[in-house]
Order: structure tokens, then C-alpha cells, then sequence
């Protein structure tokens, strides 16, 4: 919560009292940070604190502060589902490629490193059982060759997550128009 206060003052004036924008921001950063896992359970996440700021920084603009779906619907929901994406071939190279990722301004280890974060914290249920983190290698490899197909792979993927599982109500609801 220090991390995200400090964060929001550094772009606010230095008014005596913040602005109500100001403290509903400082609320939905602490969000993540009540989440039920400790950071000892967050394999592959050497510094949770610096991985939470690179996603808002980096993410949250987009994915809003929780992973939620933007509310004209153009920016898909990640809660409770990005996970399903490494069941798939070609989803955890995805997950890398998309240019949010692919050309964040972080390091390639802080990239493999706020991926494991994010994967564990918004969609640990999805997670394969055999959930192998994100490396430093891995993402250099794959950041080389950025998706330029991003809705479209992203439906192929979408339609290969829902044949794993054609009745969970969740991936009805993140059918893609056509």
C-alpha cells in the first residue's frame, strides 16, 4: 500500500488533502495486494512489490487494476482466466507476443517475472497442474517475434481453451464475435 501511495502522490499535486480520485485510486491499488496468496507462494516472482508496480505501470491502463474487462468490452477480461491460455498450444507464447507485452518498456526478466505474478494472482485456478514460470530466456526468445495477429490467434486460442472444456460457463463468456 506504501508502494501505491507513493506512486499516486508522485503524479498528484501537493494539495493538503487528496482529491477523492486520488483515494479511490489508493483503495483499488490495495486490491491486489489483499489477495489471498503470500508471496512465498508465487513461483517464479523474486519481487512481488516490484511486480505489482510493473503491472500498473505497464498493464493496468488497459486491464484496469484488476484484470477486468474494459466496460466497452474492447479489452478482453484476464480474472480468472489468462490462466487457460498455457493448457493451449501456443497460448503461453501469446501471453509474451501480444504487444503489451512484447514492447513494455521492462526487462525481459521483469516481464517473466510480472507474467508468474499476474498468472498466479488473477488466475491461479486456471493454471495447469504442471504450471512451469515464465524465464528471463524464454521471454527474450519470445519477445523477438511479436504477435501481429492479435484478435484473431487470440479466438483460436479462445476456441481451443473452450474444446478442453465446452460447458464452463466462464469461456461462454468470453466468446469472441466474428
Amino acid at each position: 500500500m506504501v508502494l501505491c501511495r507513493a506512486l499516486v502522490c508522485a503524479r498528484t499535486s501537493r494539495r493538503a488533502r487528496p482529491p477523492a480520485v486520488v483515494t479511490r485510486g489508493l483503495v483499488l491499488c490495495g486490491l491486489f495486494t489483499c489477495l489471498p496468496f503470500a508471496a512465498a507462494d508465487l513461483v517464479g516472482v523474486d519481487d512481488p512489490e516490484r511486480a505489482q508496480t510493473n503491472y500498473m505501470l505497464n498493464c493496468q491502463g488497459c486491464h484496469r487494476h484488476d484484470g477486468a474487462e474494459s466496460p466497452d468490452g474492447a479489452v478482453p477480461g484476464m480474472r480468472d482466466f489468462i490462466g487457460h491460455f498455457l493448457s493451449v498450444p501456443g497460448g503461453r507464447e501469446f501471453l509474451v507476443q501480444v504487444p503489451g507485452s512484447a514492447n513494455a518498456a521492462i526487462s525481459n526478466a521483469e516481464l517473466a517475472e510480472l507474467l508468474n505474478w499476474l498468472l498466479q494472482r488473477i488466475s491461479r485456478e486456471q493454471l495447469p497442474d504442471a504450471f512451469s514460470p515464465y524465464t528471463e530466456t524464454e521471454v527474450a526468445h519470445l519477445r523477438r517475434t511479436p504477435e501481429d495477429d492479435v484478435v484473431g490467434t487470440r479466438a483460436t486460442l479462445v476456441r481451443a481453451i473452450e474444446s478442453l472444456d465446452p460447458t464452463s460457463p466462464k469461456l461462454k463468456m468470453m466468446e469472441i464475435p466474428e
